[in-house]
């Protein structure tokens, strides 16, 4: 009996040496096996390794992929049994922890980095779904501490840790073997973006029915693998819900139910902003019992920075690829709704899509503006093939009203196309916008074509303005646009004669007043980060002026005028405007010149001024004209005036003779009139001269009464050829009136026919005469408010 148990027992012994040498040792043997296995399947190439066996428990590890320092998937396994479930063909479960799984985007498709899977035999594509017995079954798959790295672009990598499970529900079936019945998948990651997914798949004979609830934490995580314009940011959440059903062949779909939705969105960049909440998020729906799915897009909220509200429906084919819908857009700054229409044809080659905005009329707010819309359409069309978007935009606008500010647009249209993504080589045409009318008051004052190019900098553009007024008038441009400057032109106004033709009849010229004259210009504008900046420069040559009413002639005009510093009306310093002859009424002058600068839309500041008048120079300081204050005070200062000259201009004729006038004379206008304040001109002194008064008439009527006849005649006489020491002139308005004081003190030229009879100066014939020194007083009453009555239709151009 004893030799029996210590035999059994040495049995025993031997048993659980060879059970432990033979698990020992089998990881060896399976790793010898396993590369010759691999090669027979679609996994050649994979490493797995065997680091462990038990009856309970294996352990291993796995690399998949040609690249040895950045494997598709690498990492470890471990499978979880028992001696009774492998009897019963169950694993309990296979767990992956610490695996690292590689996905790299290329072209738009997604794969393992560094391993491609076997190309499909498409002859051999099944035609049907068919559950066939599984000989063995995990029970549990699980997902611990498993980092996934997707690749998209050379610089972009996404990691995520993933923590999840997968559980299959079988039926075992009598004959042996598991049929597949369903698959319930939780899976929750961490990292770059945090989500959580739970996935329910029911499989039937007639195909899988699928029920999907996930949600992604933070959209922030995934802006680098989005194809998002620069300086775009992206926070927010976002949930999906669906429910749906596969034919038997798993490749079309009988029924779908889905809803993906934003509880929190901000989108924005420099241009717009696209936002969601809880209580209105902007959702996406998704419904289909066949090949039809039909689609509708809510609660879009796009600010502008004016927010817009846009809703979308439309249907999907998923056999033609065919897109068909409508929605609507609405904003606080639109009158009524925008319809909106849309079809286009998705596949995998090429995508197609064409955009209808459309309406009879509408109104927005811009800016604080009423703007008035008329038939309307804006078509684009958009077509993306091999990487690059081809997008062709059509506008017509039968016109465009704004009220506020008199201006109506009418028949405007335009064609623009691009492409996105295509290389640009050099210039090359874009398109083109017209506009037949440009309104202003009731008056169809110019149009408008341009035409657009693309540049490897941005956007070109060149184009004219022409005047539908007389003459022709034209201001043509070019310019471009950019990322660093977004608009950028310069622009020239070709040499054109113009004249009152070529004023829009809303601007108001005094009656009677004719002008004539060869204008051109340049320019430039420009707006970038700083705002807008340009500069102007205006040449008028050849001008000429008339109010014949007045008796106002101008002629020889020429002016220079150079704005640096647009959008500011205000010019550089010592702008010129020169006059060669103006003549109002009987005043004569030549050679005027005067130096200014405009200060601002209601201020010209004269510099300085000068003019020849009867001979001499007339100058005068510096003048502030305002619009606010029409009223205005200045001061000429004369020099050399010659006397007869000027004494026949002011209405006193028929004198003649030599002598020169200097003095001043101040001036005020009170928006109505000239008025001379105490101006006054004297001969130099000690330089008299000779003046003839021919018509001595003028001078009787200006002379006091003395009750002395002879003393008035022999005074007459006198001015007839007269010799004086020394004259003065003064000049004052007495109403309408121009009171001209001149004080004249000498002799006659020669010895007149008096003397004197006890005490009394006399006429006589007799005797050699006398030349008996005089002075006079004499004062002119001239009209000059007739004369100077254009300062009226001056106070009428000033008006704003």
């Amino acid at each position: 009996m004893k030799h029996f148990f210590r035999l059994f027992t040495q049995l025993i012994t031997l048993f659980t040496l060879a059970l432990v040498l033979l698990f020992c040792f089998a990881p060896a043997l399976i790793n010898n096996f396993l590369p010759s296995l691999l090669a027979k399947t679609d996994l050649d190439g994979a490493q797995i390794e065997i680091t462990q066996l038990t009856p309970w428990q294996l352990q291993g590890n796995i690399i998949l992929g040609d690249d040895k320092q950045q494997p598709a998937i690498a990492g470890g396994f471990r499978a979880d049994y028992s001696l009774q479930s492998l009897l019963e063909g169950r694993v309990e479960a296979i767990t992956l922890r610490g695996v690292t799984i590689h996905l790299i985007s290329t072209n738009g498709k997604l794969g393992l980095k560094g391993f491609a899977l076997p190309a499909k035999n498409e002859e051999s594509t099944a035609t049907s779904f068919t559950l066939s017995p599984l000989p063995v079954i995990v029970e549990r798959i699980l997902f611990r501490d498993t980092q996934i790295l997707f690749e998209h672009g050379p610089k972009s990598l996404l990691p995520l840790v993933v923590q999840g499970e997968i559980r299959p529900e079988v039926n075992k079936e009598e004959t042996g073997g598991f049929i597949l019945k369903g698959i319930q998948t939780e899976i929750h990651t961490e990292g770059a973006v945090s989500t959580s997914i739970q996935l329910v798949s029911n499989l039937t004979d007639s195909g899988p029915h699928i029920t999907l609830v996930g949600k992604i934490g933070e959209l922030s995580g995934i802006t680098e693998i989005l194809p998002l314009p620069e300086e775009t940011k992206l926070k927010g959440t976002l949930a999906v819900e669906a429910d749906l059903l596969l034919d038997s062949s798993i490749a079309n779909l009988k029924q779908l139910q889905a809803r993906l939705y934003f509880p929190e969105l901000s989108l924005a960049n420099k241009s717009y902003t696209i936002t969601s909440n809880q209580e209105t998020p902007l959702s996406l729906s998704l419904a289909s019992t066949g090949k039809d799915i039909d689609f509708t897009l809510a609660n879009l909220v796009l600010n502008t920075p004016s927010m817009v509200q846009a809703a979308l429906s439309g249907t999907f084919n998923s056999d033609s690829g065919q897109l068909q819908g409508s929605g609507t857009i609405e904003s606080a700054q639109l009158h009524q709704p925008t319809g909106l229409t849309f079809t286009g044809e998705l596949s995998s080659q090429q995508t197609q899509l064409e955009l209808t905005l459309a309406g009879v009329n509408q109104q927005l707010q811009a800016n604080g503006q009423l703007v008035k819309i008329g038939p309307y359409q804006l078509q684009t069309l958009l077509n993306v093939t091999n990487g690059i978007t081809d997008i062709t935009t059509e506008l017509q606008l039968g016109s465009v009203q704004m009220p506020d500010q008199n201006l109506f647009l009418e028949k405007i249209e335009g064609k623009m196309h691009y492409a996105l993504g295509a290389p640009i080589a050099g210039e090359s045409p874009m398109g083109h916008l017209a506009i037949a009318g440009i309104n202003y008051k009731k008056e169809n004052i110019a149009n408008l074509a341009t035409t657009f190019s693309v540049t490897p900098e941005g956007i070109g553009f060149a184009g004219e303005i022409q005047s539908r007024r007389s003459g022709s008038l034209r201001v043509k441009f070019t310019g471009s646009s950019t990322t660093k400057e977004p608009l950028s032109l310069s622009y020239t106004v070709p040499a054109t004669i113009v004249s009152n033709g070529s004023i829009p009849r809303f601007i108001s010229l005094p009656k009677g007043l004719t002008f004539s004259g060869r204008l051109e210009g340049k320019g430039t504008l420009a707006y970038g980060p700083g705002g807008v900046h340009g500069n102007t420069t205006l040449s008028l040559q050849k001008g000429k002026l008339d109010m014949k009413e007045q008796k106002i002639h101008l002629e020889g005009i020429t002016a220079d005028l150079t704005l640096p510093m647009l959008p500011y009306i205000m010019s550089g310093p010592s702008q010129q405007l020169k006059v060669a002859t103006m003549d109002i009424g009987n005043l004569k002058f030549t050679d005027g010149r005067i130096t200014f600068r405009i200060e601002n839309t209601e201020t010209l500041f004269i510099e300085q001024s000068r003019l020849t008048w009867c001979g001499g120079k007339v100058e005068s300081g510096s003048l502030r004209i305002s619009l606010a204050n029409p009223e205005l005070a200045t001061t000429l200062y004369c020099d050399r005036l010659q006397f007869t000259e000027l004494l026949g201009q002011l209405g006193i004729t028929d004198a003649e003779g030599d002598g020169s006038l200097n003095g001043r004379l101040p001036l005020l206008f009170n928006g109505h009139e000239l008025v001379f304040d105490d101006g006054f001109l004297f001969s130099t002194p000690g330089n008299g001269g000779i003046v003839r008064f021919n018509n001595t008439a003028m001078l009787r009527q200006g002379l006091p009464d003395t009750g002395q006849a002879a003393h008035l005649e022999y005074s007459m006489q006198a001015m007839e050829n007269f010799s004086y020491n020394w004259t003065k002139l003064t000049f004052n308005s007495k109403g309408d009136d121009l009171q001209i004081s001149m004080q004249i003190d000498g002799k006659p030229t020669t010895p007149l026919p008096f003397g004197y009879s006890s005490g009394q100066l006399v006429h006589t014939t007799t005797g050699a005469g006398i030349q008996h020194p005089i002075r006079l007083d004499v004062n002119f009453h001239l009209p000059f408010a007739q004369m100077f009555k254009y300062g009226q239709s001056f106070q009428k151009m000033m008006k704003p």
